[in-house]
């Protein structure tokens, strides 16, 4: 741990971080046809279990860093703070405006 922070935890975000941008970087290079021989990204085992495994490595670290939190003394309102303020926001987004799922929120 470094100045309040977790270098392993933080290393594994970083990690899936690249896991992603390489996943979506050869997906953009089969889309536009560069991508030799053509892969078949919806069906393919390969690249099926890649995407699987990113995005359990990104819930895997959101669990740890909640749990870190949790360990530090992170009570239940800031909980509920921290999560709710992206959900209020895309809900809005949604809506183009304050939505019912928005206002029942506050």
């Amino acid at each position: 741990m470094n100045g309040g922070r977790f270098d392993r935890l933080d290393a594994l975000r970083g990690a899936a971080i690249v896991w992603m941008a390489v996943f979506h970087f050869c997906f953009d290079l089969n889309h536009l046809g560069l991508f030799r021989p053509p892969q078949n990204f919806y069906t393919d085992a390969f690249w099926t279990w890649q995407r699987s495994a990113i995005v359990s490595s990104f819930l895997f670290c959101a669990g740890l860093g909640q749990a870190v939190a949790v360990e530090a003394g992170q009570g239940w309102p800031r909980f509920r703070r921290r999560w709710g303020a992206p959900a209020r926001r895309s809900c809005s987004r949604a809506a183009g405006s304050a939505s019912a799922c928005c206002t029942a929120s506050r």
